[in-house]
């Protein structure tokens, strides 16, 4: 299945609620992010990682995008000031042990201390699909609508839909298209109110990627 991202651009559009309303009971989170915000200091104080949202399902913390330089540390650079922040190898596995996720996806370089180290966090190792977890959310962002069967069937910024009175896809059950909102309508919001509309669409392609034609596997590292 699917594993959406609760804290890329698009996911953090979306409410606890809203992902339970579409059926996500698995997400991730990348920790890059979270040592962003809230900070490594507000994670130490976490009974767990599912905490931080007050999830109900299941977690992958995502650990593959923080990158390492050769005096053997995890470097982030701030997207907020542009601050960086270095960590040692075992600040991050530590903190990974301490928010005890579900899953974690681990970068080859840590791999090696994991093992010899932090058997527990090795034993929840799983392979993350990073190409597909963040697209459907980034995809709806940009205006690009899923539909059953297809991948990218159309962009609803397009002139020709101003006056589509169908729904988005007529084989869903997305909350946008069960409440009959039309392709009119969301051409309408995304044009003169984005912020608006962000919601419902990215609800309906994240809903849409979990069908069993596009499904994804999280399987162990």
């Amino acid at each position: 299945m699917l594993v959406p991202s609760l804290t890329d651009e698009a996911g953090k559009v979306l409410t606890v609620s809203d992902w339970l309303s579409i059926g996500v009971t698995l997400a991730s989170c990348d920790l890059s992010d979270l040592l962003l915000k809230p900070g490594i200091v507000v994670l130490q104080q976490l009974d767990n990682l599912a905490a931080y949202w007050d999830w109900p399902g299941e977690l992958v913390l995502n650990a593959l995008l923080i990158p390492n330089n050769a005096l053997g540390q995890c470097v982030i650079r701030s997207k907020y000031d542009g601050k960086i922040l270095r960590f040692s190898y075992d600040e991050i596995l530590l903190l990974i042990q301490q928010l005890n996720p579900d899953h974690v996806a681990l970068p080859a370089y840590l791999l090696p201390l994991a093992a010899q180290a932090y058997p527990d966090i090795i034993l929840k190792c799983v392979k993350y699909d990073l190409e597909h977890a963040n697209k459907p959310g980034q995809d709806a962002l940009k205006g690009h609508m899923y539909a059953s069967g297809d991948d990218l069937d159309y962009l609803i910024t397009d002139t020709k839909y101003a006056m589509d009175f169908s729904i988005l896809d007529k084989a869903c059950a997305c909350p946008a298209c069960s409440d009959g909102f039309t392709r009119a309508y969301f051409h309408h919001l995304y044009v003169h109110t984005p912020l608006l509309c962000q919601r419902w669409l990215v609800m309906h392609n994240q809903y849409q990627a979990m069908m069993p034609n596009r499904s994804y596997a999280l399987t162990a590292a």
